[in-house]
């Protein structure tokens, strides 16, 4: 069959940015994720508000992986970039 993104995860998306967290999609996960990272990055990239460091952090966590612990290291350090900002 074919795959279908999920809305349930946009919506889920959508309302923690609502409520002020701090929303991280994996694009590299594929589907949903994947255009919300897409989604996501254009917007950073566009309104220049978030540093160089945390932007490349996320571009890292959508690029595709062989091993989905590969994004372990890197979401980490997102996480601390967030945490410091």
């Amino acid at each position: 069959g074919e795959i279908v993104a999920s809305d349930g995860m946009r919506k889920e998306f959508e309302i923690a940015k609502e409520s002020g967290a701090a929303v991280i999609p994996i694009g590299a996960t594929g589907s949903m994720a994947r255009e919300l990272a897409d989604e996501t990055l254009a917007v950073l990239d566009d309104a220049g508000d978030v540093s160089k460091e945390m932007l490349t952090k996320l571009k890292k966590l959508s690029e595709p992986v062989d091993d989905l612990d590969q994004l372990i290291g890197p979401i980490f350090d997102l996480l601390d970039i967030i945490r410091k900002s």
